[in-house]
């Protein structure tokens, strides 16, 4: 079933170059590894029950790995909310993801 997984996605992005493919594979195992810890985290011996400190945590861990890259790059301006374009853009394009994900991932983690 796996080996079907990623050869669809394999398959799917075949326009795409090789380098790019591997990431997306690479991502979706660990977005599938993440579940996976949530699911064993929440389950006894640990029923860990406080999914958003969890979420916050990995808010917090994504904000910080997005600074040591600009940091890197030496363009700290994209981590300010400007570098998006217009308010109007970012009303419209940022906003409502930055609103509904973390309940997203709350929603997501409570369900295993």
């Amino acid at each position: 079933v796996v080996g079907l997984i990623f050869g669809g996605i394999i398959f799917i992005l075949r326009s795409r170059p090789l380098r790019a493919r591997v990431w997306i594979c690479i991502f979706v195992s660990m977005l599938v590894t993440t579940q996976l810890l949530m699911k064993k985290l929440g389950s006894p011996p640990y029923s860990f029950k406080f999914a958003g400190y969890v979420t916050a945590l990995h808010f917090f861990s994504v904000w910080m790995v997005c600074v040591a890259y600009w940091s890197l790059h030496g363009d700290l301006s994209k981590l300010w909310p400007q570098s998006v374009g217009s308010t109007r853009r970012y009303v419209f394009f940022v906003l409502p993801i930055a609103l509904s994900l973390p309940l997203s991932v709350v929603f997501n983690n409570q369900s295993l």
